[in-house]
């Protein structure tokens, strides 16, 4: 069986969300993040296919928008998820 296409850049932004230094860890948008991307990970190794709430990428662009300056390489993960996705055609 292949490796679902979300899975390493949803690993990869798990790292980079456990990275992130208080007190931005306790950022509300990044709790939502962090938890959403736990569950699709759980999902990507125990269904055939993922279909990601659409608030997830609204999440993650707001993500985005706050945390592009100060953590970089967050940033850059959540960009890999997004353009899985819209690989994805999600």
């Amino acid at each position: 069986m292949s490796e679902h296409p979300l899975r390493t850049p949803l690993e990869q932004l798990q790292t980079e969300l456990d990275r992130v230094p208080p007190p931005a860890a306790s950022d509300p948008v990044l709790a939502e993040v962090r938890q959403a991307t736990s569950t699709l990970l759980v999902q990507t190794t125990t269904l055939p296919t993922v279909t990601p709430h659409p608030s997830f990428q609204e999440q993650l662009r707001t993500a985005i928008d706050r945390f592009e300056v100060t953590h970089p390489t967050l940033t850059a993960a959540i960009e890999q998820v997004i353009d899985t996705l819209n690989r994805m055609g999600l």
